[in-house]
């Protein structure tokens, strides 16, 4: 009896899993696009990496986006000019959502610095 819906249960962890694995977006490699900007009365940038790995589908310009909101805000900002000036590969790692700006940029989440992936 167990046996008839063991595979549909399966399954559905399965996709389950799959599904938030695949939530938000991540990049890696050189800076190639960096713009600090002010939408709103709020101070924001938009970057973008060498590599794009799986995007959420919102994120259609292939942009991750941070508001001087989010506390990492400063830091994120001197570690980016730091890595691109310096020629450092990033992994930078989004939140899923692109509702900070356009909601065509995804939220950035964190950024490592470095080869190793965070």
């Amino acid at each position: 009896m167990h046996s008839k819906w063991l595979p549909s249960l399966l399954i559905g962890i399965g996709l389950a899993v799959s599904s938030s694995a695949q939530a938000s977006g991540s990049a890696s490699g050189l800076i190639t696009y960096f713009v600090p900007f002010v939408s709103g009365g709020v101070e924001m940038f938009a970057v973008r990496l060498t590599t794009m790995s799986t995007l959420p589908a919102c994120n259609t310009a292939t942009r991750f986006v941070m508001s001087a909101a989010d506390p990492k805000f400063r830091t994120t900002v001197a570690a980016l000019l730091g890595a691109h000036f310096s020629g450092t590969s990033i992994f930078i790692h989004g939140q899923g959502t692109c509702t900070t700006y356009d909601n065509a940029s995804e939220d950035l989440a964190y950024i490592c610095l470095g080869t190793d992936p965070c």
